[in-house]
């Protein structure tokens, strides 16, 4: 990985773990982007440079832990004989209905 792209992973982070803590504290409606900078230890710019606003900053945060969520558990659908299928990974998964 270059090293440009891994400091930009580090800081991207940073801002996120940094909102996730004030949030916490102050509640996600009311953390600012100048508490988030304040807290990184970064400029406002760079702020700018990863995320658009606060509001896609969350996005990002709310995707993540979605996907943290889908990792973890299985999705399964109903097939069309009563059957379970594991979507993330095709294993069909038989359920006898009682």
């Amino acid at each position: 990985m270059a090293k440009y792209e891994l400091k930009r992973q580090k800081t991207q982070s940073k801002i996120i773990n940094n909102t996730i803590k004030i949030a916490k504290i102050k509640g996600l409606e009311r953390v600012t982007v100048s508490d988030i900078i304040k807290s990184s230890n970064i400029n406002r710019s760079t702020f700018y440079r990863h995320f658009e606003d606060k509001y896609q900053l969350i996005d990002v945060i709310e995707k993540s832990i979605i996907d943290k969520i889908n990792s973890e558990y299985k999705i399964f659908e109903n097939d069309n004989f009563g059957n379970l299928k594991e979507h993330n990974t095709g294993t069909e998964v038989i359920i006898l209905n009682r």
